[in-house]
């Protein structure tokens, strides 16, 4: 991100070039903003202010805790369901009244555990 002061100077500086003579784009180029940068930051009226938000972003109210990340992944892993894909656990898990989290949430959890491979009933192949 640049600065105000840097923006401030930057435009000087190419006004100044393209006042001797040189060519718009190749004071712009030696500087390494496009002409459309140089036109934004030359027509906001001394205004260089970064108006970008800054603020941090609350936590969701509805993110899983690290215990229920860790329930959905101990269930995925458990012997019963280990050689099963999430769209197969979520509505057994549905029938027995357990909610943990949808589809995609254990989907998710399984990518984020880089635990996101085949779920089948495949064994490792024999000699």
């Amino acid at each position: 991100m640049i600065s105000a002061s840097d923006r401030r100077q930057a435009v000087e500086l190419i006004s100044e070039a393209v006042g001797s003579g040189a060519a718009l784009y190749k004071a712009c180029n030696e500087l390494g903003i496009s002409k459309r940068t140089y036109n934004r930051w030359k027509n906001t009226d001394n205004d260089y202010i970064d108006k970008r938000t800054t603020c941090e972003r609350p936590e969701p109210v509805n993110k899983l805790s690290q215990e229920e990340r860790q329930e959905i992944l101990d269930i995925m892993n458990s012997e019963e369901f280990a050689s099963m894909a999430p769209c197969e656990v979520v509505p057994i898990l549905a029938d027995r009244g357990i909610y943990l989290g949808s589809e995609c949430t254990f989907y998710n959890e399984l990518r984020d555990a880089k635990q996101l491979v085949h779920r089948g009933r495949d064994q490792a192949p024999q000699k």
